[in-house]
């Protein structure tokens, strides 16, 4: 031991003895204590727990003596007489114990660490509980006395303090603003920010103690912990700290930027953002291909299309980058397009969205009009949408397998049609008799249930039924009977084989090669 720290310990150990004499010291004229049998630690004179920094470690004690009069005291100290060179920890504090099934025996006090006899005579037993909070990692020692009583008694506690569990990337987490971080790339506004939560995984005093924040980018872009672009760079950093906020600015580069996280020396991980430059592309794709000749203006409730836009690089631009587009149809007796000042609500990427703006001609002849949106400069792909009277006239059913093994799982999809081509989506009622869906082999279940009279199709004119196969061998047809004779229906069948029948046929087979086998011998000894 050095002579400073000598000299620390000292001075510790000195200050304490003079805070517990103002409490506990008596002159020499004094009447006396407590005469101290024994204060122990269960019924040791030691005592050894361990703990992490920062959180508190307890040890019961038991107190035993013998009060002479009822002003008879003695009280109970702790003084830390070792401890790593960093640490500043000194309290030691007592609670009584009770509520525990523990009863004080001819004891009255004033703190919890004062002991009283109560009578003239008699043994005083005393339950209290030590408790000692360690600041740093390493090993200390508390001596835990009795004083005021003529002759004292204490307990050597040593404190083991294991160093806290260090930071890891898979305790931690970053939390970016938005799922996907976007921003143009010559955008004054941040183009979004990283939460950032260092963290060892263990909650309340044992959590790791706080490390440097540091970030640095690969690519394009700027970070700050201050949300400041003036103070931006390629790289950052946060005094020590388990938590911060890194924001993100754009540098006048297109591209994708990688962002690396770390606490300390450890990675927690890394963010990207995109910085796009302008439209260089805009993209249709048609959501509902199919809409009734009576549905008039097509807006996002009809989700009929969805447009894209992205830069000379591919990177997709979010919908509050789009320009004011306009639509034009090839076939104004069928859809008649116009201008269209803004996309439509976003969709929940935030990078598309349904393009409102085209109106069915109301009462045209059903048909075809082929969509583009332009900008003024770019020009989009062609997509189509059909118009229909939304009349069916025919109903077929299908299978995903012309054969499924006993009790197997199929598919069964049931499709509304008329000359032109599917119907819309919508639900059609008086489709099929109240006599329903029926099959020369019952499905074993039907998810959900076989339509009875109404069918409900989605975008693509189809209804779907997920089934169980009938358990016997044979073949299933599944169909229904129209109620209008105008409305043709093609059922739909498979075949069922279970694997008692394949069993059965295999033996078959074997007899009867062994009968041919058995005849051939017995022509050839002829």
């Amino acid at each position: 031991m050095s002579t400073k720290t000598a000299f620390k310990r000292v001075a510790l150990v000195a200050a304490a003895a003079l805070a517990i004499g103002g409490i506990s010291a008596v002159s020499a004229n004094a009447t006396a204590g407590i005469v101290a049998d024994s204060f122990t630690a269960g019924t040791s004179a030691t005592a050894a727990t361990s703990t992490t920094a920062n959180v508190a470690t307890t040890v019961a004690l038991t107190y035993t003596g013998i009060a002479t009069a009822t002003t008879d005291t003695a009280t109970l100290s702790g003084t830390v007489v070792s401890s790593p060179i960093t640490s500043g920890a000194s309290v030691v504090s007592f609670v009584a114990t009770t509520g525990l099934g523990v009863t004080q025996v001819n004891v009255g006090t004033s703190t919890t660490n004062v002991v009283q006899g109560l009578t003239a005579t008699g043994r005083v037993t005393y339950y209290v509980t030590a408790s000692f909070t360690p600041d740093v990692s390493g090993t200390y020692v508390v001596k835990l006395a009795s004083a005021n009583a003529l002759n004292n008694a204490y307990v050597t506690w040593t404190i083991t303090v294991a160093a806290k569990a260090p930071i890891t990337a898979a305790a931690s987490t970053l939390t970016p603003s938005a799922t996907t971080l976007s921003a143009a790339k010559a955008a004054a506004t941040p183009a979004g920010s990283v939460l950032i939560a260092a963290s060892n995984g263990v909650s309340g005093g044992g959590a790791a103690d706080a490390a440097v924040l540091t970030a640095s980018v690969s690519g394009p872009g700027l970070i700050s912990f201050s949300n400041s672009f003036a103070t931006s760079g390629r790289v950052a950093s946060q005094a020590a700290a388990n938590s911060g906020i890194l924001y993100i600015f754009a540098d006048g580069t297109a591209g994708t930027g990688t962002i690396t996280i770390s606490s300390g020396t450890t990675v927690l991980g890394t963010q990207t953002v995109t910085f796009y430059g302008a439209a260089a592309s805009i993209k249709l794709t048609v959501v509902k291909a199919v809409v009734p000749d009576s549905a008039a203006t097509v807006g996002s409730a009809a989700n009929a299309i969805s447009v894209s836009e992205a830069d000379a690089n591919g990177f997709a631009l979010p919908v509050t980058a789009f320009a004011s587009l306009s639509i034009t149809s090839d076939a104004s007796g069928v859809v008649v397009a116009g201008a269209v000042s803004s996309p439509d609500v976003a969709t929940a990427d935030g990078f598309s969205s349904t393009l409102a703006g085209y109106t069915v001609v109301t009462g045209a002849t059903d048909g075809v009009a082929n969509i583009t949106v332009t900008d003024g400069t770019l020009t989009s792909n062609s997509v189509a949408i059909r118009t229909s009277n939304a009349v069916p006239t025919s109903v077929t059913f299908s299978t995903d397998a012309a054969s499924y093994p006993a009790g197997g799982v199929g598919t069964l999809t049931i499709t509304l049609a008329n000359a032109a081509g599917t119907v819309p989506a919508g639900t059609y009622t008086g489709i099929f008799t109240s006599a329903g869906v029926s099959s020369s082999l019952a499905l074993v279940t039907a998810t959900p249930a076989l339509p009875t009279t109404d069918v409900t199709v989605g975008n693509a004119g189809t209804a779907t039924v997920t089934f169980n196969a009938p358990l016997s061998d044979g073949t299933a047809t599944v169909t229904a009977t129209a109620a209008a004779t105008t409305v043709a229906v093609t059922p739909a069948s498979f075949t069922i084989a279970s694997g008692s029948s394949d069993a059965a046929n295999a033996a078959t087979d074997a007899a009867n090669e062994a009968t041919d086998a058995a005849n051939a011998a017995t022509d050839a000894a002829n």
